[in-house]
């Protein structure tokens, strides 16, 4: 639960002062960021959970690693170097951090870093990321895992099976709102910052009747 909750601490010092992104006008988002930046903030998230235990700092570390080995696919030779060295130097920290586990504990590894991103994807998800949200009403499945998902009137998100004992969770997702849509430069995006306002965004996590069809996977 520890590494679920504080994989991404990475991004805070990054969300604080954000970059813009020339391609979409807008603050670099979490698909949009370098690779540099991000083995950078992957590596600070990493080293928190590891300092709090072990098992969190490899589960932390794996499934970072699977991000950069899926980014490294097709990727520009300068992209490919970054990732790949992130991926040998955390193989490396994987095995020290497997000597500090206890036997017992080392076969719920698997299922534990199968949880994360699953965790992980629901958080994008609710956050309606567009990178990877589906259109509205639209059954969708997330591969390995099980699970259907579907969103809704963009501020719901159902799943099935349905795994809690209250028939919906309201989430609350403390952000900045920043007026005005884009961005011209990065200048005009720091002389915005302060302007930004607190908000909370919510989204409500619902039960997807067990018989809701499902779309074919998209690549």
């Amino acid at each position: 639960m520890f590494a679920i909750d504080n994989h991404d601490v990475g991004w805070c010092r990054s969300d604080a002062t954000p970059t813009w992104d020339e391609m979409t006008k807008l603050p670099y988002s979490f698909f949009g960021i370098t690779a540099d930046k991000a083995v950078e903030i992957w590596s600070e998230g990493i080293e928190a959970c590891a300092s709090f235990h072990p098992i969190s700092g490899c589960l932390v570390s794996i499934h970072f690693s699977s991000l950069a080995e899926g980014g490294r696919r097709g990727a520009p030779g300068e992209v490919s170097r970054v990732l790949n060295g992130f991926i040998h130097a955390e193989s490396k920290r994987q095995k020290m951090l497997d000597a500090l586990i206890e036997p017992g504990h080392k076969g719920a590894i698997e299922n534990s870093v199968s949880l994360l991103r699953v965790c992980d994807t629901l958080s994008l998800l609710a956050c309606r990321a567009p990178e990877i949200t589906p259109p509205d009403d639209a059954v969708h499945p997330l591969m390995q895992s099980g699970l259907k998902v579907k969103t809704a009137n963009m501020d719901d998100l159902e799943i099935s099976p349905w795994p809690f004992l209250e028939d919906s969770i309201k989430l609350r997702m403390p952000g900045l709102l920043l007026p005005g849509e884009y961005f011209a430069d990065e200048k005009e995006l720091a002389e915005t910052l302060p302007l930004a306002e607190p908000i909370v965004f919510s989204s409500v996590l619902r039960r997807l009747p067990e018989n809701a069809g499902t779309d074919p996977p998209r690549d």
